[in-house]
């Protein structure tokens, strides 16, 4: 199944606690901080968004609960699968493919980590490089129409977590 116009809203993990002997790569969960940022912008999210098809998740604990906390806000539920597509250096070529072949959904949240997300932000738009910086809790909205192997991407907008923040507070 080929999806012929995708509006892919990307999601870059809030703040995580240090790598330590309590805590893996794999294992870091959100620190507090993170789990209040995201919190507080997590309805001006969810209005952003409306409500996506999919939600898909790095498997790391930081994006999953991310992904947790901002549908969550969603008007519905949804379900949060899970992928490795997502990971750290993931395959932004190979994340595309299976974006347009595998998974029937209009609008799709990726909720994700650096410097796979801005890699794949990049090959999206055709830059074939990082074109955008995702600080924590950094979301953009990518437009693409077709579904080639070469994506055609727009990028509609790009919100700093300090521009979500003062959303929220404008809410």
């Amino acid at each position: 199944m080929l999806v012929q116009d995708m509006k892919i809203y990307l999601l870059r993990h809030g703040h995580a606690e240090k790598v330590s002997n309590r805590f893996s790569e794999e294992k870091r969960p959100l620190s507090v901080k993170g789990r209040r940022v995201l919190n507080h912008i997590a309805p001006a999210v969810a209005e952003l968004l409306g409500l996506p098809s999919k939600i898909i998740s790095s498997p790391l604990m930081r994006a999953l609960q991310t992904a947790e906390i901002i549908a969550q806000a969603l008007p519905a539920k949804r379900r949060i699968e899970t992928s490795d597509m997502l990971l750290p250096n993931a395959s932004v070529s190979k994340c595309w493919d299976c974006l347009i072949t595998s998974i029937a959904a209009k609008k799709i949240l990726l909720v994700g980590h650096e410097p796979f997300l801005s890699s794949f932000a990049g090959f999206l738009l055709g830059a074939g490089r990082s074109c955008l910086e995702f600080k924590k809790g950094g979301l953009c909205r990518l437009e693409v129409e077709g579904s080639s192997k070469t994506p055609e991407a727009v990028l509609k907008w790009y919100l700093t977590p300090q521009q979500l923040l003062k959303l929220a507070d404008a809410s």
